[in-house]
């Protein structure tokens, strides 16, 4: 397995016929992002299979010790700390984009207003009214008993989008 991994990218982009129109890089970046979509269907239809055999009211070690997290470190974790590989690819987005340095912090401005959004938004309603809290353990309740099947569209759809996106390239070579 090790082997075919290792020389799979030199066969895409040297493998091709004489004659046959040159495999360039864009080709090696389908066959990965194919190749991704795939690997988070997998994940998607484990994830699902896996909700449907363990108990909804079981809590994972992990989510309990979210629980004892407070809220003022939630909210300063959120306003802080997006999620890493969403930071990343915004950066290197918004690096390449061909946009003025204004552009470029306005962009920037706009992703870590977006992403602090999820923790900025529950915070705010439990400041503004207290009475809120029991909605909002409504609302964390029926999400975490249907985290199996909202883990299972996420992936499931980006995995999909990648797999069309990719299929699309390769066979019309964009």
């Amino acid at each position: 397995v090790l082997t075919a991994l290792s020389l799979a990218p030199s066969t895409v982009l040297h493998g091709h016929e004489r004659g046959s129109p040159a495999v360039t890089h864009r080709h090696l970046r389908a066959w990965i992002y194919l190749a991704l979509g795939i690997v988070l269907v997998v994940l998607a239809l484990r994830t699902w299979w896996v909700g449907r055999r363990h108990d909804p009211d079981d809590v994972p070690r992990w989510y309990k010790r979210l629980q004892r997290v407070g809220t003022k470190t939630s909210f300063f974790t959120g306003c802080i700390l997006p999620s890493f590989p969403a930071a990343i690819a915004a950066g290197a987005a918004i690096f390449h984009a061909d946009l003025r340095l204004g552009g470029k912090f306005f962009a920037l401005s706009l992703f870590m207003t977006v992403s602090s959004l999820i923790v900025v938004i529950p915070v705010g309603m439990l400041y503004a009214d207290p009475g809120a809290e029991p909605k909002l353990a409504r609302v964390t309740s029926w999400a975490f008993l249907r985290r199996h099947t909202i883990t299972f569209v996420v992936l499931g759809a980006i995995g999909l989008f990648l797999i069309a996106r990719s299929t699309f390239r390769l066979l019309h070579g964009v």
